[in-house]
């Protein structure tokens, strides 16, 4: 969505009305916007304003006109306004734009007979934001009124700062989450780009996404993959991927040859061959791209049993490599009489009499030690087509296909993160010229050495420690812990609680960073080497603790954080299908909160795990958006829950996840996403993110 900076021309009509309800001490409001496709001159050459254009009460050629969907006021003379044009009828170049006042007066016409702002197609709505300054009219004598619901009554500031100085996200269709308080990070999908930092993306290899069109589309390592519907041509969002396998040992995208193909068997008079059927293929609309781009060749494999009396099938070499295992076999078949694919053996099948092409999928829990082969099966007397065939151990087809190219593939991962980044160092410190606040334990002898640093001993063959204190400010968090040491005997980093009882440890090698999560409860933080000889000096220096955060404005000392995340789950729950949407961590599996969908029904459901304490999953949605699991309370080192009308989620308080540092998304549909540093009600919530 760019700015467009116009230069308009105030119609006489649109300053006597400014003058009359100046007069009476009010402010004459802009409310509409509208756009239309007659190209015209409104200034000369000096840019003065033609007489022409200030006398125009009406646009030349409306085409669309709709309320202004958002604005601001960045100065006495300037105002902002924001507009969305749904893609649809009519379609034409932009030429022409016209600023209506509520009382229906053209206040400003825009028009040029060289330029247009572009087209308003069927495919993809316009967002777009007009700049509009003068000098001829008093301070503050106009405004704008906007069609947002009353959740925009308090955001006048927000967009003042937002709509005016930050750049808005091109196809952003749907306001930023609603809220009295500014997000501490909001970003959205954009088409073609992929998700800007904080965000970091990765796949280490091609994989298939979707074009404008809803059309499958092979994507380039490295860039994010988009999901367009295939009915509707809908923007969804960024899709985030698992990595997806197939058995299947033949060429199910581009055959020349029956390469891992087995059969027929059967009819005697079945014959198998591969075919050109481009022109059916190229009927399905969400292959055609495939096509175009070259990663379907047109061919397809045709099981040909019309002159059969019996049943007939092939099999495609390559069993699944889990044998007892939910397998999903699929295929993109069309039949002239009626055809099945079927899980070779007889362990089940999918009928199908479809003539143009479908994806055709089947589900079977594997009988123990049985492994999953794909089977294409034509009745009697029918003629069945298939190409992009897969097995694979899953509960659910995969989302895109699984090329294979003669052997047993399996595609590459997406893998979205974010963070963690280093923020604040809280220790630094090189031990050259002080040891302030390090002690030695046990009958350890610390000492300190222009070249060295730290210097540790002890007078007993083992383990040589010093230690430092550990503020409360430290407990909770994740770091980056650095140090040099010259001698090389391996360093372990202990958590010492009250009573000297140790809660965790962490093995970092000498010159080489390694993050800590110090627990809550931690009073001391012990450095320790093993297996020393006696009276022999241990060497520490460069010693440096910098805290770990997810990005950039996260405050990790704040009351509370809200996530908030406009997704959605490909599978939502179906198939057996247990699937995370996002995590946030320390980067390890002791500290975690996850929220997940549960499989069949769907239910949205939370794990978390404390400083290696596994807590029992929480429901967090059993009927309706609405829901919401909420923490209750919590103090430094506990957490409780409560769901949307219900009491308290378990009896007593669970360990509190620490060292949060890393949000990870798993298999979804990310569409926008906002961190808030407060934590927000209940009804705060469902307000913002009510549409």
């Amino acid at each position: 969505m760019s700015e467009l900076s116009l230069s308009p021309v105030l119609t006489s009509a649109g300053l006597a009305a400014v003058a009359a309800a100046h007069g009476q001490g009010l402010q004459a409001k802009i409310t509409h916007i509208a756009l239309g496709d007659g190209g015209y001159a409104v200034r000369d050459a000096s840019d003065a304003p033609l007489a022409a254009a200030q006398a125009l009460t009406v646009m030349q050629s409306e085409q669309v006109r709709v309320g202004v969907y958002a604005g601001a006021i960045p100065g006495p003379q300037q105002i902002v306004v924001e507009a969305r044009i749904d893609a649809g009828k009519p379609n034409f170049w932009v030429k022409e734009v016209g600023f209506f006042l509520e009382d229906g007066t053209l206040f400003a016409i825009w028009s040029s007979n060289t330029l247009n702002l572009g087209f308003r197609g069927d495919l993809v709505p316009w967002v777009f934001r007009f700049a509009l300054a003068w000098t001829q009219l008093p301070e503050n004598a106009v405004t704008v009124e906007f069609s947002g619901d009353a959740g925009y009554s308090d955001l006048w500031g927000r967009l003042n700062d937002h709509i005016t100085s930050k750049d808005p996200h091109p196809s952003q269709i749907e306001p930023a989450f609603r809220t009295d308080c500014d997000p501490c990070m909001l970003e959205f999908a954009e088409p073609g780009e992929n998700l800007p930092a904080p965000f970091v993306f990765s796949r280490g290899g091609k994989g298939i996404g979707f074009n404008s069109l809803g059309q499958y589309t092979m994507v380039e390592s490295g860039t994010q993959r988009d999901w367009f519907d295939p009915e509707t041509q809908e923007y969804k969002g960024k899709l985030t991927l698992p990595a997806y396998g197939s058995s299947c040992a033949n060429w199910n995208a581009t055959p020349t040859d029956l390469t891992g193909i087995q059969g027929p068997y059967g009819d005697a008079k079945a014959v198998l061959t591969v075919v050109d059927d481009t022109k059916e293929l190229g009927k399905v609309h969400i292959l055609k791209q495939l096509l175009h781009e070259g990663t379907l060749n047109g061919n397809v494999f045709k099981l040909d049993n019309s002159l059969g009396t019996k049943s007939t099938y092939v099999t495609v070499i390559g069993n699944t490599s889990s044998p007892g295992s939910i397998s999903t076999i699929s295929a993109w078949c069309r039949t002239d009489n009626g055809g099945v694919i079927d899980m070779a053996g007889g362990f089940g099948g999918q009928t199908f009499s479809n003539t143009s092409y479908e994806r055709i999928h089947k589900t079977v829990d594997m009988p123990d030690g049985v492994s999953a082969r794909l089977a294409v099966v034509a009745d009697p007397g029918a003629t069945v087509w298939f190409i992009l065939n897969q097995c694979e151990v899953s509960p659910a087809p995969s989302f895109v296909p699984v090329i294979t190219q003669g052997a047993a593939a399996v595609t590459v991962s997406d893998v979205l993160t974010i963070g963690p980044v280093e923020a604040d160092t809280v220790f630094e410190q090189d031990f050259t010229a002080s040891i302030s606040g390090i002690s030695p334990v046990n009958d350890g002898v610390i000492s300190q050495d222009a070249t060295h640093g730290l210097v540790v001993s002890s007078p007993t063959t083992g383990a040589v420690i010093a230690a430092m204190d550990v503020p409360s400010s430290w407990q909770g968090k994740r770091f980056r812990l650095l140090f040099h040491a010259v001698n090389g005997y391996t360093r372990t980093f202990y958590f010492i609680g009250t009573g000297g009882v140790s809660l965790g440890l962490r093995q970092i090698n000498p010159g080489f960073a390694g993050d800590i999560t110090i627990p809550h409860g931690a009073l001391e933080l012990h450095m320790r080497a093993d297996s020393v000889p006696s009276n022999t000096d241990v060497y520490w220096s460069d010693l440096k603790l910098t805290e770990l955060i997810p990005f950039e404005g996260w405050d990790s000392d704040a009351d509370g954080h809200t996530i908030l995340l406009d997704t959605q789950n490909l599978f939502e729950g179906t198939n057996g299908v247990i699937t995370e949407l996002f995590r946030v961590s320390d980067g390890t599996l002791n500290n975690y909160l996850i929220v997940y969908q549960a499989a069949n029904n769907g239910q949205m459901s939370l794990a978390y795990r404390g400083n290696g304490t596994t807590g029992t999953s929480l429901l967090i949605a059993q009927t309706g958006p609405t829901d919401v699991l909420t923490a209750l309370a919590f103090d430094m080192a506990n957490i409780r829950f409560k769901k949307t009308g219900a009491t308290s989620v378990g009896g007593s308080p669970v360990v509190m996840p620490e060292g949060l540092s890393q949000i990870k998304f798993g298999t979804s549909l990310l569409k926008r996403f906002a961190v808030y540093t407060r934590y927000l009600p209940e009804a705060d919530v469902n307000a913002m993110v009510q549409k």
